[in-house]
Parts: C-alpha cells; sequence; structure tokens
C-alpha cells in the first residue's frame, strides 16, 4: 500500500509493461482520465482506499 504520491507512482512503474507505461505517457490528460477511469482508477479505489483504510495516501 502506497503511503504517499511518489510511492503510488512507482507501484505503477514497477507492475506496467513498458508497452503499458509508454501508452499511458502518450496519452492526453483528458485521454488517460477516460481511458482509466474504469479499469485503474477501480482498481485504485477498490485496493488503496475502500473498506475505511486509514492511510496516509487516502489522507
Amino acid at each position: 500500500m502506497p503511503k504517499n504520491l511518489d510511492e503510488a507512482i512507482l507501484y505503477f512503474q514497477q507492475n506496467w509493461t513498458k508497452k503499458e507505461l509508454d501508452d499511458f505517457k502518450k496519452k492526453s490528460e483528458s485521454n488517460a482520465i477516460a481511458d482509466l477511469h474504469f479499469g485503474t482508477g477501480l482498481w485504485i479505489r477498490n485496493n488503496w482506499v475502500r473498506g475505511n483504510r486509514d492511510t496516509a495516501l487516502t489522507n
């Protein structure tokens, strides 16, 4: 569980493939938000936020 934004970014840098990272970097901000909202966004919510997690990241 990441404790801050830097650790959250590091998680994806270590767990996404080079192609996934490159594809993400090439997206405009609006496309990245729209494309990742229901995939990665839900995963972050379900794994790092929900369930009354009292973590530095959510605070």
